[in-house]
């Protein structure tokens, strides 16, 4: 039997209301030559047995569960990269669905990119836990994405679900972080930007992703993102460019602010001021900080603690008014 053109990797755990969605969106793809891993974490509720009743009707598909509970998406990831047969390597995630001509569309592009683009990523769209369209597509500027520009614009956006990687890139940057909590993407795509032969990420304008957003979802934790994200600093900070500072940090300086994480807030603010004293003029992640920084720390939190409440006050009506259009 030929090895397959494309290993699709799915992390699992505890996501009994929607493993099946997951599964179906990547058998219903239009390129069909592909193995399908799916990983479950020790999930205590009915994952696992839905995995494996698809296992049994289509031959793709290697179910199996790890030892213990709870061990991360990057042990369950780095376990099918190990067992991986494919010459490419994609993600979907246990509660996020595909378009069906995501991997068409991914694969194509790829081929026909140069030698040192090692992965594409599309755009995507938000579905909220019952499937349902929230917001609008979710897109970033055109092009390949280096070191740089995956550093200052946190790109990919998203999770894993909306790439499409070579297998190379893997065995030249090594596997994901266990030990890491947050940002683990992040510091896995920077990892391939700076380590790989092919280090750049090829955009493509289309959303072909829905990426379901969850309560209780680990890049919805302000503080733990803002301590992801110093680590991101620490590992790779010394590759932006002067052109990319600014940006890199402006806004993780301001979800400091709003999430109390005051001392990292103003360390990256001061790389920021050193940078460009007018910060404040360019952006309203950099109005938001000049305020912060013109009404002191005091104050400044007043005013974050305002700021929160009346977001949250939106959100809450907004959530209700489409509640109630869809009845």
């Amino acid at each position: 039997m030929s090895a397959p053109l494309i290993t699709i990797i799915t992390p699992a755990y505890n996501v009994e209301p929607y493993i099946a969605q997951t599964i179906e969106a990547v058998l219903a793809q239009t390129e069909g030559n592909f193995e399908y891993l799916i990983v479950d974490d020790g999930s205590t509720d009915r994952t696992l047995e839905i995995a494996h009743s698809y296992e049994k009707k289509d031959s793709r598909i290697r179910v199996w569960q790890l030892e213990g509970s709870g061990n991360g998406s990057s042990v369950a990831r780095n376990t099918a990269i190990r067992e991986s047969k494919g010459e490419y390597i994609s993600f979907c995630d246990g509660d996020d669905r595909w378009y069906p001509t995501f991997l068409e569309t991914s694969l194509a592009i790829l081929k026909a990119a140069p030698e040192n683009v090692g992965a594409t990523f599309t755009a995507h769209k938000y579905i909220d836990k019952l499937g349902r369209l929230w917001g609008g597509i979710h897109s970033v500027p055109l092009g390949d994405y280096d070191a740089n520009l995956n550093l200052a614009g946190q790109c990919p956006p998203g999770n894993g679900s909306v790439l499409v990687l070579k297998k190379k890139c893997f065995d030249e940057a090594g596997l994901f972080d266990e030990d890491l909590f947050n940002c683990v993407d992040l510091d896995m795509w920077l990892r391939i930007n700076t380590k790989s032969t092919a280090p750049l990420f090829r955009y493509i304008d289309v959303p072909l992703v829905e990426w379901r957003l969850r309560p209780g979802a680990i890049t919805s934790n302000e503080a733990k993102r803002v301590e992801g994200l110093d680590e991101m600093f620490t590992r790779y900070g010394h590759v932006l460019e002067p052109e990319y500072i600014e940006e890199a940090y402006i806004w993780p300086a301001t979800l400091a602010f709003y999430a109390g994480e005051d001392e990292r807030a103003n360390r990256w603010l001061a790389v920021v001021r050193k940078h460009d004293s007018k910060f404040f003029l360019r952006s309203k992640h950099g109005f938001v900080l000049g305020v912060f920084v013109l009404v002191g720390p005091k104050n400044g939190r007043a005013i974050r603690a305002a700021a929160r409440s009346l977001f949250r006050a939106a959100r809450n009506v907004a959530i209700a008014i489409r509640e109630r259009t869809r009845k």
